[in-house]
């Protein structure tokens, strides 16, 4: 994805306005008919995707943010259900959405729709947490500073610095595992594409 595609997801103004996720549980009673009914929907901001990574020894979820400016995709975060929360980070109370979640805003990714196909919906937040990870989003691409001592504090631990390279690490092996993917798709058109023109 070219640089000014890359702003272009990062600074988009809108988000789906029309979106009932915050509203989703009430309105069907059960998480399960939620899911039932946010699949059949379809991908959207707002929803938790689970992969299966190589080598991964805990649960981690994928936030979908924003849409792509201009391919079938999203902008995602990371999210997880471990409590430390630096300043890149949103915290998703119990009562909303599929909390109590971590959002690790500081390693957004690219996530094509095609992409989530081989995952599985695991659960939804809500808008004003949408709306913080979207804004955590800018401060990090921003370079801006968010939170105040303690949560300074909170980053300085050991224990903070070591899942948040185990974040960094399911970051990048899901950015590789979908590159090979993709690599492996256009295998077949390129093909194609050279019998075509002999």
């Amino acid at each position: 994805m070219n640089t000014e595609t890359h702003k272009e997801a990062l600074w988009g103004t809108s988000h789906n306005s029309n979106s009932p996720i915050g509203r989703r549980s009430s309105s069907t009673g059960t998480r399960e008919g939620a899911l039932a009914s946010l699949a059949a929907e379809g991908p959207r901001p707002g929803l938790l995707y689970q992969f299966q990574l190589p080598g991964m020894t805990f649960t981690l979820l994928w936030a979908l943010v924003r849409v792509l400016p201009d391919e079938p995709g999203f902008l995602a975060v990371p999210a997880d259900d471990n409590p430390l929360a630096g300043g890149d980070d949103v915290e998703v109370p119990e009562s909303s959405g599929t909390g109590p979640l971590t959002l690790r805003c500081g390693y957004s990714t690219y996530i094509l729709t095609r992409d989530l196909e081989s995952a599985t919906l695991a659960g939804w937040i809500d808008q004003p947490q949408l709306q913080q990870a979207h804004e955590a989003i800018l401060a990090v691409a921003s370079g801006r500073r968010r939170g105040g001592f303690a949560v300074h504090e909170v980053e300085a631990t050991a224990e903070y610095e070591g899942w948040i390279a185990r974040i960094a690490h399911a970051e990048v092996t899901l950015t590789e595992l979908l590159e090979q993917r993709h690599a492996l798709a256009a295998v077949p058109e390129t093909e194609a594409t050279f019998e075509d023109s002999l």
